[in-house]
């Protein structure tokens, strides 16, 4: 059997190293975007140049959702790097930006009982920072940012999303 390798595909989107954290090789992962804006690892190179065995074992210590919580700690996208900040900072703030985060779209939707449209929103914003920061637990994060039950919660996430302030599931 013939094996096809294209290279193309390494240089298609930008990889980031990651080190440290239990890992006990360097490893470089890729970011995509789902549907519904989530960012995900959608490629992996383990050992980055340096021959490592790739074994059940070798893969159960790459503990993805941690190294997704520490490549967007401490991101913020209402708050970009002041303009007195290292250009490194203000440049990887913006590709995190433009790569991974768009903002819920502003929707005026009429008066009635329940949140407001300001409440909606502002739990749109903090649910897509915490699918990024905590993916496995987003809404329990945001019903504690919010000081709201997770209950509560769930039913302004439905809210969000039929105003389409959050993406569809």
């Amino acid at each position: 059997m013939d094996w096809l390798v294209d290279d193309d595909l390494l240089t298609l989107h930008k990889w980031h190293r990651v080190t440290g954290g239990g890992l006990p090789f360097p490893v470089l992962i890729r970011i995509g975007k789902a549907r519904d804006e989530r960012p995900f690892v959608s490629g992996l190179i383990v050992g980055d140049g340096e021959p490592v065995e790739v074994t059940p074992d070798t893969l159960r210590t790459i503990r993805i959702g941690a190294i997704l919580a520490q490549l967007f700690e401490g991101f913020d996208p209402t708050r970009p790097p002041r303009w007195e900040a290292d250009l490194a900072d203000q440049v990887a703030w913006g590709l995190m930006y433009e790569q991974v985060w768009r903002p819920a779209p502003v929707v005026d939707a009429g008066a009635g009982r329940g949140p407001t449209d300001g409440d909606l929103q502002r739990f749109a914003q903090v649910y897509q920072r915490e699918r990024v920061r905590n993916p496995r637990r987003a809404m329990a994060a945001t019903a504690e940012a919010l000081n709201i039950s997770v209950a509560t919660a769930h039913r302004r996430a439905t809210l969000c999303r039929e105003r389409r302030y959050l993406p569809p599931k």
